[in-house]
């Protein structure tokens, strides 16, 4: 059909020098092999393909005009058709424009020919499977003949001046990208002043899933590698900075070499992006960012990660980490090469690109560098040695960080119960952090004489504690999470009962709107232990009855609290009610319910000294 249409236009148009066509990306029709092996073997024919969709245009219209036409005179009884040269015949004869009737001058812009391409017409020897394979075809949206067989292929298409002309070198999109620093770029990035951070990396996601093999993964990363978010100039740096709880089963496993604490992490297969963003952010909202920024690392130095570069002390080292990570796809270390390594790399990126998909120590190791921070990975002492040797080290960015910013620790950790110990293996990341600053220094004179210290509530935070409003009474809550619009917030109320501030209450758990949080309360604790999990506060002075049961039973579970006797002793020291009694700590550990005892600042001479 092609040959017949270059041969009609040719011998109307004389002077005719190329064949543009525009047509839909049918596969079938128009983007598989046989389309393009009688492409490739035309020098006067350019195809350009439309974006994905059932493409409709005029000629369809041309077409189904004469359908219907001929179809009516079936119809009226005026033609018979039954195949195509009787279709042919009759519509030279009726359907032709210009018509015998009309000259061709006054009819010079329509022409409409019918061409009859017969059965033996049809060269049905050549078949599909000799032909080599275009890589790519969806993406390509401009093909053009060079000769011999041979195709030139562009992802868009252009018709710049340079471009019909066949100077595809002073191209003007190809003048732009180069100017911009980037390929061709089918993807549109929004700036920053347009698109929330958020939405920039929801973006990013989708076109990464939308990819079908590498080579487009990469194209998707070369044009959003300038991102233009940065990550926070200062990360949290303690527990009660990203208001975190305790992981039991992790903190089971730690090593008594790493004096720190795992915090619980969402266990739905995005635990590292949000170990990451805890420690990143203080909390694991933006994991999506943290995934993205994984995946952009190990694409834009695949090559350094083949080569294992941070993972070891020493070149050699480092190749042996990179080998051994490629055990799991089946190969030797003996027999690997830096290929399979590569193979085996390309094949993790297209997998952890998908949201709830387990990473491993190539993807700590490419967090390392995208937050600008050396990771320490954190293995318990469980499970294959070889594993406990491969897992335990220190990951470097490839970038050198500034002498100052401290290194994170990412654990390993289980989320399966009664695992034997010879089949124990690591399903889970948790972040690990420091119960409260060692550094900080905290005067008693820098205190507020009140009960707590209040700032106007401006925004909303969970895990933190507001005075809010409930049946018109103002009591003490702490925000446990927040409705997808953000207008109401779920409270677990605390209720003042002789002198202890008892939560949960009996009005616990219950969804208020936004508008009760009257303000934020800092309350200053250092640890609160319930007989479910750890929960951590700050704390310096605390006031509470001093009674022998209390005393008994703080002196029964938390070592790090004086006797009874001291306890007695600082009564004693203190004006007012002998009951009353006034306690440095660091620690208090309730089992049953957790208590928030009524904090009271004094002057620092006024306070007991321990012996």
């Amino acid at each position: 059909m092609l040959e017949k249409t270059e041969e009609y236009l040719t011998t109307t148009i004389p002077d005719l020098e190329k064949l543009v066509i525009f047509s839909d990306g049918c596969a079938a029709q128009y983007k598989s092999k046989l389309p393009f092996y009688h492409l490739a073997t035309s020098l006067t024919m350019e195809r350009n393909y439309f974006g994905s969709r059932h493409g409709k245009s005029q000629c369809d219209a041309w077409c189904g005009v004469v359908k219907r036409i001929v179809g009516e005179d079936v119809a009226t009884g005026h033609v018979t058709v039954q195949n195509a040269e009787q279709m042919h015949v009759h519509c030279c004869a009726e359907y032709t424009l210009p018509s015998r009737n009309e000259s061709t001058a006054a009819c010079s812009h329509t022409r409409r020919s019918f061409h009859l391409i017969g059965w033996e017409e049809v060269d049905r020897s050549l078949k599909s499977a000799a032909l080599a394979t275009v890589p790519g075809t969806r993406q390509l949206h401009s093909l053009r003949s060079l000769g011999s067989g041979t195709l030139a292929t562009r992802k868009l298409s252009c018709y710049c001046a340079a471009c019909i002309a066949d100077n595809e070198q002073d191209c003007v999109k190809q003048r732009v990208r180069q100017q911009l620093g980037s390929s061709s770029s089918p993807h549109s990035v929004p700036p920053s002043h347009t698109a929330s951070k958020r939405e920039h990396f929801h973006r990013l996601q989708r076109d990464l899933l939308r990819c079908k093999t590498y080579q487009e993964i990469e194209e998707v990363v070369a044009c959003y590698k300038d991102l233009p978010y940065s990550l926070p100039a200062e990360f949290p740096q303690t527990v009660v900075d990203v208001g975190g709880i305790v992981d039991s089963t992790a903190l089971n496993l730690r090593p008594d070499s790493v004096p720190l604490y795992p915090v619980e992490t969402g266990a739905d297969g995005n635990c590292l992006p949000r170990a990451l963003s805890r420690l990143v952010y203080g909390n694991e909202q933006q994991h999506n960012e943290m995934r993205c920024r994984i995946v952009m690392e190990l694409v834009q130095n695949r090559q350094c990660y083949v080569q294992g570069l941070g993972m070891a002390e020493n070149e050699d080292e480092s190749k042996k980490v990179a080998t051994v990570l490629t055990e799991g796809s089946g190969l030797s270390m003996d027999t690997t090469t830096p290929a399979d390594i590569d193979a085996a790399l390309k094949r993790e990126i297209m997998e952890i690109r998908r949201p709830k998909t387990h990473m491993g120590l190539w993807q700590l190791s490419a967090a390392a560098s995208a937050v600008g921070r050396p990771i320490v990975s954190v293995y318990p002492q469980k499970g294959w040695q070889k594993y406990q040797e491969l897992n335990n080290r220190t990951l470097q960015p490839h970038s050198s960080p500034s002498e100052h910013l401290d290194v994170l620790h990412i654990m390993w950790t289980t989320t399966r119960k009664n695992l034997a110990e010879s089949h124990w293996t690591a399903n889970h990341f948790v972040p690990m952090l420091p119960i409260t600053d060692p550094s900080a220094e905290v005067s008693v004179d820098d205190q507020h004489n009140h009960t707590f210290l209040e700032e106007p509530c401006e925004s909303v935070n969970v895990n933190t504690f507001y005075v809010a409003e409930w049946n018109k009474k103002n009591y003490v809550a702490k925000v446990e999470n927040v409705s997808h619009s953000e207008d109401l917030v779920l409270l677990s109320f605390m209720q003042e009962k002789d002198g202890f501030y008892v939560w949960p209450a009996s009005a616990d758990l219950s969804w208020e709107p936004v508008s009760a949080l009257k303000r934020q309360v800092f309350i200053e604790l250092d640890l609160a232990k319930s007989s479910q999990r750890i929960q951590f506060y700050k704390i310096y002075y605390v006031s509470f009855k001093c009674t022998e049961d209390i005393c008994e039973h703080f002196n029964s579970t938390a070592t790090l609290l004086p006797t009874i006797a001291w306890f007695r002793q600082a009564a004693q020291s203190i004006p007012g009610p002998v009951e009353d009694c006034l306690l440095p700590c660091h620690v208090i550990m309730v089992m049953e319910r957790m208590f928030l005892l009524k904090l009271l600042f004094l002057s620092p001479s006024s306070l007991p000294q321990k012996d």
